[in-house]
């Protein structure tokens, strides 16, 4: 009896605690699954940033357009993408597990951002500009700031002059856009050489007149096919000269799109991308990059061009546009290190 009684009452016991240890078993497979889930949600936020950051860098030192395709979801939960700052990648965990979390990871390189309608299972692209990094959830249309267009299909009389005149032209620029900075000017009077420094008379929008002194270096150093060079190295005001030669209109030249103002030159070369071409390493010419106008001598002629200077790099550029017409070949870009245009 002793026995049959107490099997009768350890029997619900039995029961009870195996229900117990079953519950307690569930909820301790649920949290690790849970947890599981959770690390899962980490381990791809984390990935999916550091995938975009390095990404951006890849592209930027390859000129090339990259992509990265982004994923439905992360470990099972909706997502955010943004751009914050122009600087960090931020993946925000919308619900279900982490929900809240925030990811981020910081670019090497700044980032312009063209669309930021970031999608989950969309695309994110990447494309060099310059010394910036364009990131777009869509596709990328990039095209560097251009010259002037010429507004007239034949050259003004400044192109002729300057033709045969590649150093005079080329100080008469330095000048006449180096008082356009100090001056509300009218345009050019004409120019008189006092040794070897050029004399330059200006005429203002008041009706005087202003005179500035244009000091020439010459400078041998082969940069591509061009064998010398002389570079303007200061501009100084000097006294108003009486008698002087007379130019034609730069002023004109320039309205009209024949003739290229420093910062026409400097904002275009800084717009593109440029790739050495003894390493393919890429290069971008900074937006604050030293400027000068300069007449350079090649085995066809001399021509007037301005010269941009950063470490380690020099560039002649073409101040002017080449006639169509012209039966001889005009004067484009020359580069020490050679550089080659990507974009």
């Amino acid at each position: 009896m002793f026995k049959d009684e107490h099997g009768a009452h350890d029997f619900p016991l039995i029961v009870i605690f195996g229900v117990f240890i079953a519950f307690l078993l569930t909820l301790i497979f649920v949290n690790i699954y849970s947890q599981q889930l959770g690390t899962r949600v980490e381990e791809q936020a984390e990935d999916l940033v550091e995938d975009l950051t390095q990404t951006a860098f890849q592209s930027f030192t390859s000129g090339s357009l990259s992509t990265v395709s982004l994923p439905t979801d992360i470990g099972g939960s909706p997502y955010t993408l943004e751009v914050l700052d122009n600087s960090a990648f931020l993946v925000t965990i919308i619900s279900g597990q982490k929900a809240g979390s925030e990811y981020l990871s910081v670019s090497t390189v700044q980032l312009s951002v063209e669309n930021s309608d970031f999608k989950p299972g969309g695309t994110v692209y990447f494309l060099r500009a310059a010394d910036n990094l364009i990131v777009s959830s869509s596709t990328i249309q990039y095209s560097p700031t251009p010259l002037p267009t010429q507004v007239s299909t034949t050259p003004p009389d400044f192109y002729e002059f300057a033709k045969e005149n590649g150093v005079e032209a080329a100080g008469l620029a330095e000048a006449f856009f180096t008082a356009m900075e100090n001056y509300q000017i009218d345009d050019l009077t004409g120019y008189w050489w006092e040794g070897d420094n050029l004399l330059v008379k200006i005429s203002l929008e008041n009706g005087s007149q202003v005179g500035l002194k244009v000091n020439f270096v010459e400078n041998s150093t082969s940069v591509g096919a061009v064998e010398n060079a002389a570079i303007v190295s200061e501009v100084a005001e000097s006294a108003v000269m009486d008698e002087v030669l007379t130019c034609p209109s730069l002023e004109n030249a320039w309205l009209s799109g024949w003739f290229y103002s420093p910062s026409d030159v400097l904002n275009h070369l800084s717009s593109r991308t440029w790739r050495r071409s003894s390493d393919n390493s890429i290069v971008s010419v900074p937006g604050n990059a030293e400027i000068s106008a300069a007449a350079v001598t090649t085995n066809v002629s001399t021509y007037p061009t301005w010269r941009v200077t950063f470490p380690g790099y020099i560039i002649y550029y073409r101040a002017m546009p080449w006639w169509e017409l012209e039966n001889t070949p005009g004067f484009l870009f020359q580069s020490s290190p050679e550089l080659i245009p990507v974009l």
